[in-house]
Formats: structure tokens, C-alpha cells, sequence
């Protein structure tokens, strides 16, 4: 996780490095995490995708740079570095099923289903974004900040 070495920046006071302004990321909460395994040891013969919301990384640091004085710097994305991260990609979506009474897609090894339909970018990231307050405020739900240095 970040907000780990987020901590660590501002109580040694030095700034980290954001690589790319619109470089976005899934989010998954523990619950969702138990959730996706246990829905997946019921399943055979695919992969199982949550369906999850993203961040742009720059609203996290810009949200402790707010409350906690996090100092950062935007540099170039670095040699292989994603912008943005793709659960399923485009050549994958005739093959994908979606269990919406768990929030779930099914990436099918040969059942060509062509059930859900999907943009050309895939189920990526930037498609799926919080914006900066629904980010602050799931943070806040989690108590992220009752570790901070500063409460």
C-alpha cells in the first residue's frame, strides 16, 4: 500500500515522486478483496474480476498534501510504468460474463458469450474514476488518517 510510504514522506519531511498527473489506479477494499476470493473458489474455468472504482493517484497525494503537508513532485512515468491499469482487456471481452448480484465479472477460458459489452479501452482504470471527494471520503471511512502524525 501507499499510505505506508505517504506516512513515511511527511514525518521524515521528504517529497515523493508522482509519475504522470492523470496516472490512475484500482482501489480495493479488504472487504471487496475477501469477497472476490470467495466468489472465486465457487467458480472453475475463468478468472474473476471485481468490479472496482479507481483514483486518480495525484487526487490521493493532493488530499494528504492538503490535511498533512505531503510535499510531491510530477516527474515522467518511469521505463514500463503504466499510466493507467487494465483488468480486462479488449481482446478478453467476448469471453466476459458479469454476476451483478456480486459485483463481478467471469473472464471465460472458451465460452465466447458476448454478454457484456465494454469500450475499446477494456475495463481500465481511467474509465472507472472517484472523483476527489468520494476518494477522501472512503478514506475517512477507513480511518486512514487516525495513523497520522498530525491527529
Amino acid at each position: 500500500s501507499i499510505i505506508p510510504l505517504i506516512w513515511d514522506a511527511i514525518e521524515k519531511k521528504y517529497p515523493l515522486k508522482l509519475y504522470g498527473t492523470e496516472m490512475t489506479r484500482f482501489m480495493i477494499e479488504a472487504e471487496q478483496a475477501v469477497d472476490c476470493v470467495e466468489y472465486a473458489l465457487t467458480k472453475t474455468g475463468c478468472s474473476v474480476v471485481p468490479a472496482l472504482k479507481a483514483m486518480k493517484v495525484q487526487d490521493l497525494f493532493e488530499i494528504y498534501k492538503e490535511h498533512f503537508g505531503l510535499e510531491y513532485s510530477v516527474g515522467q512515468p518511469r521505463i514500463s510504468e503504466k499510466l493507467h491499469e487494465q483488468m480486462i482487456a479488449n481482446a478478453e471481452t467476448n469471453r466476459v460474463s458479469f454476476d451483478a448480484a456480486n459485483n463481478m465479472f467471469t473472464i471465460h477460458y472458451n465460452d465466447i458469450s458476448n454478454t457484456v459489452k465494454l469500450p475499446l479501452e477494456g475495463y481500465s482504470s481511467e474509465l472507472h474514476l472517484l472523483t476527489k471527494s468520494e476518494l477522501e471520503e472512503i478514506l475517512k471511512k477507513h480511518a486512514y488518517y487516525k495513523n497520522s502524525p498530525f491527529m
